[in-house]
């Protein structure tokens, strides 16, 4: 397979992948946002007090976009820990880059269900796409720990 067996080009790959991933739900956000009566350019903060409060058509859709852009910042940087600890420790790159590989797909189909439902069954896909992504990130720093040692 050429590079993708003994280069990590994955991490300067992946990476603004998964930055791309974690703004699509703030883009979803911001199009519903337009979409109110408030001048969300000019009052950005109230154009999302009026888009989350109840009654407001879309609430629910606005909450979850932020609610999924929220955590997918929060989980950026844990990638990124993994993705240095792999290259301090020099792990496997053909490990590395099928670990972000399946944590980009992952993602994607949480940021889908995340913006899609918000409860019944494929609340628990999303929950178990979030599960599944972060056991990689982890299994990442486990790697780059016994890789060191």
């Amino acid at each position: 397979m050429g590079n993708f067996d003994n280069s990590y080009i994955m991490i300067p790959v992946g990476v603004p992948i998964y930055w791309f991933l974690v703004m699509t739900a703030s883009f979803a956000r911001a199009k519903r946002l337009v979409a109110t009566d408030t001048d969300s350019a000019a009052e950005p903060r109230l154009a999302q007090k009026v888009a989350m409060s109840e009654g407001t058509p879309g609430a629910d859709f606005v909450r979850r976009a932020t609610a999924a852009h929220q955590n997918g910042w929060e989980n950026f940087t844990v990638l990124i820990s993994a993705c240095l600890a792999a290259l301090i420790g020099k792990v496997d790159p053909k490990f590395v880059n099928i670990m972000i590989v399946f944590i980009l797909v992952l993602r994607f189909f949480y940021n889908i269900f995340y913006l899609a439902v918000s409860e019944g069954p494929l609340s628990f896909v999303r929950s178990l796409a979030f599960t599944i992504s972060m056991a990689l990130v982890w299994a990442i720093w486990v790697k780059s720990c016994i890789e060191v040692m």
